[in-house]
């Protein structure tokens, strides 16, 4: 039995797909706006899952510091004659594992002072260059109503301010909002905008317009 959820989430992506192509949309976009919600949703999890900005610095600390201790121990002669002696044909030391130790204890310890302080819930990525949850579910958007309507929206557009918000409640996940409009949605559509002929982008195309290919459907006949 389908569940009241699953129906609720189907009628978002149906709503969404509705919204950008403005009038009834095409089998395929329907089927690529689920696909978008399936991205969409491992995106959040992500986020979500993603240590912040103490818990990086512990476990980055906790990792120094075991690394150094390992390498303290494996440069102690005693402590080497045993391990030998309890499994001589498996370990096969030498001073290279003791400086990659070394190393990695440095590195982590650099990784955790580039760590940035202070109070608030913004985390820390090793790539801050990647798109944000709210920015994925953006150019979802403007790249399927680019390949609807032929050209992208304007961040200004209500109808793709509205269809960011209804693919985003297809997730299943609550957002905060303010206010009663979907104007909140202007500035991710704007720092999408000038990514939308990227290689990311490409990638995120093909997961849009799978069906329409497997269907051989050209753009001009959709």
């Amino acid at each position: 039995m389908i569940s009241k959820e699953e129906i609720e989430k189907s009628a978002q992506v149906i709503a969404a797909a509705y919204v950008i192509a403005g009038d009834k949309p095409p089998c395929w976009l329907v089927t690529g706006i689920g696909r978008a919600v399936i991205g969409l949703h491992s995106a959040i999890t992500a986020e979500q899952n993603h240590p912040n900005r103490n818990e990086l610095r512990e476990r980055l600390g906790r990792l120094h510091d075991a690394a150094q201790l390992l390498a303290n121990e494996l440069e102690d002669g005693t402590i080497l004659s045993f391990l030998e002696k309890a499994a001589p044909s498996k370990l096969n030391l030498d001073g290279r594992i003791v400086d990659t130790l070394r190393t990695v204890g440095e590195v982590a310890k650099a990784a955790a002072e580039a760590v940035p302080t202070g109070k608030g819930r913004q985390k820390h990525y090793p790539r801050p260059e990647g798109l944000t949850p709210f920015q994925t579910c953006a150019i979802y958007v403007v790249l399927a109503w680019r390949e609807i309507r032929g050209s992208l929206p304007r961040a200004t557009v209500q109808e793709a301010q509205a269809a960011c918000e209804l693919l985003w409640r297809a997730t299943g996940v609550e957002r905060v909002r303010w206010g009663r409009t979907n104007a909140a949605w202007r500035g991710h559509i704007e720092a999408v905008i000038p990514l939308c002929d990227g290689l990311a982008a490409q990638v995120l195309i093909s997961h849009l317009t799978a069906d329409r290919k497997r269907r051989g459907i050209s753009k001009s006949a959709q």
